[in-house]
Order: C-alpha cells, then sequence, then structure tokens
C-alpha cells in the first residue's frame, strides 16, 4: 500500500500530529493505575482516589509522608486497585465533587456522611470489569508506531534503498563495469571490434599508459585494463 496520495493531502501531517498526541495521551490512561483508599487519621475517616505509574504500596507511603504534616497517627487501607483506568479518575471527581475536601494544598481527597456512602461508592468502582487491552492498545502501551506510521517509515526505507542502488549503478557505471542484465553472448572478436576497443588499441599502439590510454580513447580505464588482457591472451 502506497501512501503518497496521503501525504499529498494539504492535513496529513496536521493528521498524523494528532493522531500521535493521541497515541501519546491513551498511552498515559494505559499505563497509570486507579486506586482508592480508606484513610484514618487522628480518629478522621475520610477516602483518596488517585493514579499512579509506580506501584500502588510506594505511591500509598508517599501519601502516609505528606499527610503526616497535617495528623499525628495517620493509617491507610487500599480498598481497590484498577490497572489502565486512569481515565475513571475525571469521571469520580465529577461524579462526587459534592464530597471532595482539601487537606492543606493537598487534593483528590473526599469526606463521605456515613460509612454506607463510602461503600456504595466503592461497589461502583468494583462494577469495572478488568480492562483487557486489545491489540491496538497493547501496542500503544509499548509505543509502537501506528500502521500508518511503519508504513511512512517501510516507504522511506524502500526509497533510501532505490536511491543507494542507483548511486551504486551510476558509480559502477563511471567506473566501467557493467550495469543492468549480464551480457550474454559476448565473444573476444566482437567486444575487440567495438568503436570503443579500437580506439584503445590505437592509443596502445601509440605506447600510451594505461591511464593515458583511457584519457585519449575516452573510457574508463577497466576497459583499458579488460582490452589488453584479451588481447595478451590471443
Amino acid at each position: 500500500m502506497q501512501v503518497a496520495y496521503l501525504e499529498s493531502s494539504p492535513t496529513f501531517n496536521e493528521c498524523l500530529r494528532d493522531l500521535q498526541m493521541y497515541q501519546a495521551e491513551f498511552r498515559k490512561i494505559l499505563s497509570n493505575t486507579l486506586y482508592y483508599l480508606q484513610i484514618d487519621a487522628d480518629g478522621n475517616t475520610f477516602y483518596k482516589i488517585g493514579v499512579t505509574r509506580r506501584e500502588v504500596e510506594a505511591r500509598v507511603a508517599e501519601i502516609k509522608n505528606e499527610l503526616a504534616a497535617h495528623f499525628e497517627n495517620v493509617s491507610m487501607k487500599v480498598l481497590g486497585t484498577w490497572p489502565h483506568r486512569s481515565n475513571v479518575e475525571k469521571y469520580f471527581k465529577y461524579r462526587y465533587s459534592f464530597f471532595n475536601i482539601s487537606i492543606g494544598n493537598l487534593t483528590e481527597y473526599y469526606n463521605f456522611f456515613t460509612p454506607e456512602e463510602a461503600k456504595a461508592v466503592l461497589r461502583d468502582l468494583r462494577r469495572m470489569q478488568t480492562k483487557a487491552l486489545s491489540k491496538i492498545e497493547v501496542d500503544i502501551l509499548a509505543g509502537k508506531p501506528s500502521w500508518i506510521e511503519q508504513l511512512i517509515t517501510e516507504q522511506e526505507q524502500a526509497y533510501r534503498r532505490s536511491d543507494a542502488i542507483k548511486m551504486g549503478m551510476e558509480r559502477a557505471k563511471n567506473w566501467g563495469q557493467h550495469v543492468g542484465r549480464p551480457s550474454i553472448g559476448e565473444s573476444t572478436e566482437e567486444f575487440l571490434a567495438k568503436p570503443s576497443s579500437k580506439r584503445v588499441i590505437a592509443a596502445f599502439d601509440e605506447g600510451l599508459s594505461l591511464r593515458k590510454t583511457a584519457q585519449k580513447a575516452d573510457v574508463a580505464i577497466n576497459t583499458v585494463r579488460k582490452v589488453k588482457a584479451l588481447l595478451m591472451d590471443e
């Protein structure tokens, strides 16, 4: 499949950047784990929702240290974790914004009026099924380029290979080497009968060196060597 017809579109680069930004944002969602905590601090019970790319235990320890500046006794319990579900965090904040509280400059904490309300929130979260990643999501999480980006890369590589081959063929041609399909059935007599070979032979008769012979006959020096070798074999 060719992408030239796509690349000719005036919006192609813009669409490609949009795709790459979408993948980057989606990768953030898939690489984070949503967590829900119960926190008991100095006789008060409140809850926290958040996301982390690290192990949840490491994030919990960090939160405990943050709360130590506001409470003397802090204990925490992880009520649930949901890998690849960080997109739910914003919905949670919206749905339960009425219960949101701040502790100093710390946010994302919630104070539900009764234990039953807190349990109802946990039941809502537990209704989420385990996130099963599709093939596309697995590739995005791994940072694998999209199919269109892979196609562009393959086409660019093909162009570079083609340019390299053309350059090599041109260089070989300048060196007097045969380029293209190998000639078939050309005899020594036929080769020496060519005008270029006759010019080389005439220059040899003048006693010129290989390089000067090539210059006078207007041929590559390898052609001169080949003529000389064939003459010596006769």
